[in-house]
Parts: structure tokens; C-alpha cells; sequence
């Protein structure tokens, strides 16, 4: 299965749009991922995409057309509008002068994730070494297949994580995003099958944000939602340890 993860942090050079939690939300993804908990990512299939320009990105999203699996996170400023239809939607600052809502940062592959930790307030009131773990000879940690299979139960389709409802700020100093793979790192041990999906990991980190904020998941209509976490299952000699 190919994968691919567009890590997106608002680049901001005005001062009064900096927010000092983007780099470390950004590094705590790339670390999350390439570990066993998130999947065991390969360093080549995450794209951080925190400096580029908005045309910039979008190109390197259409490269995720043919990709099975893509994963977006953004943080940064945001804020919820209407389109032209009527119907509510987020809009990310991705730099100072660069806007893009949510459905740009749609790359089209079949299974698709996004997860915005950006506040989703109305416009007016927003401002404008890592490495693979070691395998041994004995046995080797299979968690990357175990994510893969798990995916692959799935209904394909777009899921989107928010780190706040509609009208709310988002909190950089207590980030969702680094909530979020704290809590499911600790969580992800307590299931049976070694997996901890995406609808069950937004409610425990929504227990843990403050109460002014509401982490949002909107997965559609399906049963089976995407892994988030998964737990190192270890393989010796054909059989699982």
C-alpha cells in the first residue's frame, strides 16, 4: 500500500500572527508517525510542507491522487466560513498572505484523513533525527502491515478531524494535535485487537482539552473507522508474540 502524509504548519512572518506550538505540533507528527504507535511511516512518505506557498502545496496534494492512503495535518490560524453554496467551511492561513480551505487540502485518494488544529471562529475574530526502530534478526515489529490491513477494512472516503467546533478558538499552548497522539500512545494499549481507531481517539482527547474548545470528528456514514494507533505486535518465527 502507498501512503503519504502532507504535514502543513502556518509559516507566519509577521509577528502578530506567530504562534510559537506550529514547529512543535509539525515534529510531533513526524515523530508520531515514524514510531510503531502511528504505524511505523517511512521517512520518504511524510512531506512537510510547512514553508511552501499555496501553489506549492497544492501541487505537491496532486501527487496524492495516486496514492492509496494520505493523511493531512494542519496547524495554524483558521477560521470557518460559508461557501458558495451556503453550507460551513474551514479556511487555514497556511502563511501570511495564503488562504486555503479544507477541500484544496483534499489530495483525492481513496482513503483520505485530515486533521486541522486551527481555530474555526468567524473570520473577524481571526488573526490574520528521526529513524525506523530497529528490527532484529528473531523478529520484527509488524505494525506498519497491521495498520495497512486495518485500513484496507475500511469504506473508502474523506474523514476530517477538528481540533475545535464551529465558533471556537483553538489553543496553541495546549495543542489538540500533540493531545491527540499523547492520549492515544496510552490508550492504544487498552485494545483488544491492538488497535485504536480515529472516532475513539478524537473522544479521549476531547476529555482532555479544556472545555472552552470541542475537537470535532466527522467520519460520514461508515463502520469501519481509520486506525489511528496501533499497538508493536512482534513476529517470531511465522507466529505473532
Amino acid at each position: 500500500m502507498q501512503r503519504r502524509a502532507f504535514l502543513i504548519g502556518g509559516d507566519y512572518k509577521n509577528p502578530d500572527n506567530a504562534l510559537s506550538g506550529v514547529r512543535t505540533d509539525i515534529l510531533a507528527w513526524k515523530r508520531f508517525l515514524m514510531s510503531s504507535t502511528g504505524g511505523c511511516w517511512y521517512e520518504n512518505e511524510i512531506m512537510d510542507l510547512s514553508s511552501q506557498s499555496k501553489a506549492q502545496i497544492l501541487e505537491a496534494l496532486q501527487g496524492g491522487r495516486s496514492i492509496d492512503y494520505s493523511l493531512v495535518c494542519f496547524s495554524g490560524h483558521g477560521y470557518l466560513t460559508k461557501d458558495k453554496f451556503g453550507f460551513n467551511m474551514t479556511m487555514t492561513l497556511v502563511n501570511d498572505v495564503d488562504e486555503m480551505s479544507e477541500r484544496e487540502l483534499n489530495p483525492g485518494s481513496p482513503w483520505c484523513m485530515q486533521v486541522f488544529d486551527c481555530c474555526r471562529k468567524g473570520a473577524e475574530n481571526e488573526k490574520v533525527a528521526f529513524s525506523n526502530e530497529a528490527l532484529n534478526k528473531s523478529f520484527q515489529y509488524n505494525t506498519r502491515i497491521l495498520f495497512e490491513n486495518e485500513l484496507l477494512k475500511c469504506e473508502r472516503g474523506l474523514v476530517k478531524v477538528f481540533a475545535a467546533g464551529e465558533g471556537e478558538e483553538a489553543d496553541d499552548d495546549r495543542s489538540f494535535s500533540r493531545v491527540l497522539m499523547e492520549v492515544s500512545k496510552l490508550m492504544v494499549g487498552t485494545c483488544q485487537d491492538g488497535v485504536l481507531r480515529i472516532d475513539d481517539a478524537v473522544r479521549f482527547a476531547q476529555i482532555e482539552m479544556p472545555p472552552q474548545q470541542t475537537p470535532v470528528y466527522l467520519g460520514g456514514r461508515r463502520l469501519h473507522h481509520f486506525p489511528f494507533a496501533v499497538k508493536a505486535q512482534a513476529i517470531y518465527r511465522g507466529g505473532v508474540i
